[in-house]
């Protein structure tokens, strides 16, 4: 399960993935300030999460975390919006 947190004035938020059987929380994005993150899908295999982010340049892009790496891969570099959505059911494509 993903849970995306996010402070009161929503100028930082974070991606949490929920292990529901164990209880336990891993955050795959670091919190750095004034960069929001917004989880949006699991990949079928469990291996990615497609989010949101304005990481680059204050514009939302799309990105893939490698969730044991925590890396992103970044699928947009737009200066407009940009928003993550589901993964194709064979996990290549995202958006």
């Amino acid at each position: 399960m993903l849970a995306n947190r996010a402070n009161s004035g929503a100028t930082d938020s974070g991606v949490f993935l929920i292990d529901v059987a164990s209880a336990t929380t891993e955050e795959l994005t670091t919190h750095r300030g004034d960069v929001l993150y917004f989880g949006a899908a699991i990949s079928p295999d469990g291996k990615s999460v497609v989010v949101s982010s304005n990481e680059k340049g204050g514009y939302s892009n799309v990105a893939i975390v490698d969730v044991a790496s925590k890396k992103l891969e970044w699928l947009t570099d737009v200066q407009w919006v940009a928003r993550a959505g589901e993964f194709s059911p064979d996990s290549k494509l995202a958006g």
